[in-house]
């Protein structure tokens, strides 16, 4: 669309003209020490945290629909900004743009941003505030655990086996034997009952005595989660503890291992799986933006008209 209107400086920067809206001021909280949070009204989407100085021991997170606030020092302001200027009387100067929104209003107090950043990034000032991104979260904490086996029994049940035992058998067997015929000795063959030891299968039922084994493995995770963000000394951002919450949960699981005590899988291997779901991260200080702005950032912004 073609310009209307338009405020240069003298160096040719755009002050203001018909189609750009700043930030505007929309409301001013005082809070107290302590934590809290806000939603943000219609056409609000930013807010920072100030008290009258260039130095505060707090911090103003950003997130999607609201903000969370955290507050060491006595007393501050939530200061939030819409781009929607409204109207703030009949005196001063008013800029519309073709569809007949309000622009710039004179009247209205507006974010003078003097820095963008994060962790060293300073402004000059002596009335300043801060609105930050998401939390930086790192933990620290160790990993403990093991596994256990234990054996139940003994337990009975019968169950039929062959065995073999030796018994008496009785068989015929023919044999020829001289005998007196007709007063000869005569060799006669005739069938004679013997008897031999062998060994035959017998089917008996006995008693069996067995064990069972379960394999119990328990993890111990203990330590700290720190939420850090950034807060102000002396107009430079620097790094402020927003939360500090203790990490100590325990968990274990039974495996059956039936009647053989075989290999069992190694404790990390269930407790790397129980971290994950969980949300623990691992060992170390990895960092992780809680909110969908990047963590670490910040916008340092001018209080003094606020």
């Amino acid at each position: 669309m073609e310009k209307y209107f338009e405020s240069q400086t003298a160096s040719g920067n755009v002050q203001i003209n018909d189609n750009f809206k700043n930030l505007y001021l929309s409301r001013k909280i005082s809070v107290s020490k302590g934590g809290g949070s806000g939603t943000f009204q219609t056409d609000e989407f930013i807010a920072a945290i100030g008290n009258g100085t260039n130095s505060i021991n707090g911090t103003c997170i950003n997130k999607p629909g609201g903000y969370d606030y955290m507050l060491d020092d006595t007393q501050a302001y939530i200061y939030i900004f819409s781009n929607h200027p409204k109207s703030q009387g009949n005196n001063g100067l008013q800029v519309f743009n073709s569809s007949g929104d309000i622009i710039f209003d004179s009247n209205a107090k507006q974010a003078v941003v003097l820095a963008c950043g994060g962790e060293g990034t300073s402004a000059a000032g002596g009335n300043l505030a801060i609105c930050c991104g998401g939390n930086t979260v790192e933990a620290e904490k160790t990993v403990t655990g093991g596994t256990d086996v234990t054996s139940y029994g003994p337990y009975i049940r019968y169950k039929t086996v062959t065995e073999y035992e030796q018994k008496r058998v009785e068989y015929q067997d023919y044999v020829i034997e001289n005998e007196y015929v007709n007063g000869k000795l005569t060799p006669v063959g005739k069938w004679v009952t013997k008897y031999r030891y062998d060994m035959v299968p017998v089917q008996k039922t006995v008693p069996e005595y067995y064990y069972t084994y379960t394999a119990t493995t328990t993890c111990t995770v203990s330590g700290s989660r720190f939420y850090y963000n950034l807060s102000l000394n002396n107009g430079t951002a620097k790094k402020y503890t927003y939360a500090s919450v203790p990490i100590l949960a325990t968990n274990s699981w039974v495996t059956n291992m039936g009647e053989t005590p075989g290999a069992t899988t190694p404790w990390k291997s269930y407790a790397n799986a129980w971290q994950a779901a969980q949300g623990l991260t691992t060992n170390g200080k990895p960092n992780k933006s809680s909110q969908t702005i990047k963590a670490y950032s910040c916008v340092i912004i001018d209080a003094s008209f606020l």
